[in-house]
């Protein structure tokens, strides 16, 4: 069984191949098919069902720069202003979400690169984010020890106190969220209720205005979306 790997590394994408015998998975060590420059610190990497790379970008203002699987550079999402980006995900329908990390909020765009909606999300900061069987919108506020769970038009479901959470992921109904100083890595907890809204502090409602930000259509001739 040959499986591919994704990863962001100093500043480079890395798409490495692991081939793992049935009978010895796990102890196959990885091959490393090839890497490319993305111009940026990538702090984050999600697939998109088209074959799509998506990188979340750290600084230069941009909040996610689209790759082909071979590293071709094939647009970018920019909200305009000063983003730092960490979480990406998808909802049902391939649009994608991701989050803008001190502006607190959630940005949605059209896999075509143009800004549908965005909401805030209250607390400390926006960062890893994961999308569950329902289109719910979980995002980490790692400062404020705080998951948060929102509908995917932004509306407040509640949050789960975790201890410095960090990663966040959803599978099988169930959240699992990574603890960076718990003697345990990883726990998991039933995407459904209860979800406590008492520590909250309810964020603003969400924008139906969004900001203005430029057409990011992706153009065919220069490879960009804005």
């Amino acid at each position: 069984m040959k499986r591919r790997i994704l990863a962001a590394l100093a500043g480079c994408l890395v798409v490495a191949a692991l081939q793992v015998p049935r009978e010895a998975r796990g102890a196959a060590p990885y091959t490393l098919i090839g890497s490319f420059p993305v111009g940026a610190i990538p702090t984050g990497l999600a697939l998109g069902s088209n074959g799509m790379l998506y990188v979340a970008d750290e600084y230069n203002g941009v909040g996610l720069r689209l790759f082909s699987g071979s590293g071709v550079p094939m647009g970018t999402f920019d909200p305009g202003g000063a983003i730092e980006t960490y979480g990406i995900g998808f909802l049902s329908d391939q649009s994608i979400v991701f989050t803008d990390y001190y502006g607190k909020r959630v940005l949605h765009y059209s896999p075509g690169g143009a800004l549908l909606s965005q909401f805030p999300t209250g607390g400390t900061v926006a960062g890893r984010l994961a999308v569950d069987g329902s289109d719910n919108i979980y995002v980490v506020d790692d400062p404020g020890d705080l998951v948060r769970k929102f509908t995917s038009t932004g509306s407040l479901i509640g949050s789960l106190f975790v201890n410095h959470p960090a990663g966040v992921a959803c599978a099988e109904g169930k959240v699992f969220v990574s603890e960076t100083f718990a003697a345990t890595s990883t726990s998991s907890h039933p995407t459904e209720p209860p979800w406590d809204r008492s520590r909250t502090g309810a964020p603003p409602s969400p924008s139906s205005s969004p900001r203005p930000a430029p057409d990011c259509s992706i153009s065919a001739t220069t490879g960009r979306a804005c």
